[in-house]
């Protein structure tokens, strides 16, 4: 028994206007991404050890602590380290998932275009070939975005309707 089939190549045409949710503060479920985001952080602060000088008493019994001579300069204004730590906090990942039109023509791939509210330059990532789902780093929350979803069938790319992210604030 033999079967015949005929296949023809791809010939792209416009997809269909592509659909996409996002989540902003996206937590990694990958548990090797997991493990080593976890483990790589400190679990305690780190405090300053004290250095002892011993060596010029003869007393076994009698220990002086002292600590380094460091002085500690600061640069920075308290309000540029209240900003850091703002920024710190509003820089999450951010999940954008296609959802594909496949009852008609999806797209071969897709990509993300993103800028903040009222800018004028788009950000582009770069084409996604093989999952259905981009997760963009340092996404800052705390400012609103507007995002549109690209997909794309050989020369012909169809853009989603903008949506537009809301300010998260993270404690």
């Amino acid at each position: 028994n033999t079967l015949f089939v005929e296949v023809e190549p791809h010939q792209p045409y416009p997809p269909t206007t592509p659909s996409f949710e996002y989540k902003i503060n996206y937590n990694i479920t990958n548990k090797n991404d997991y493990f080593e985001k976890e483990c790589s952080k400190p679990r305690y602060p780190y405090v300053p050890q004290t250095t002892m000088k011993i060596d010029m008493f003869d007393d076994d019994f009698y220990i002086l602590n002292e600590t380094d001579d460091n002085i500690i300069t600061k640069t920075t204004t308290e309000d540029s380290e209240e900003q850091s730590k703002t920024n710190d906090l509003c820089l999450v990942k951010t999940l954008i998932k296609w959802i594909p039109d496949v009852g008609n023509n999806p797209g071969e791939y897709f990509y993300v275009k993103y800028r903040f509210k009222g800018s004028k330059k788009w950000t582009d990532t770069l084409p996604e070939l093989s999952e259905d789902f981009i997760i963009l780093d340092n996404f800052n929350a705390c400012r609103s975005y507007e995002i549109i979803l690209v997909a794309v069938d050989g020369q012909y790319k169809t853009e989603s309707d903008m949506q537009e992210t809301p300010v998260v604030v993270f404690a």
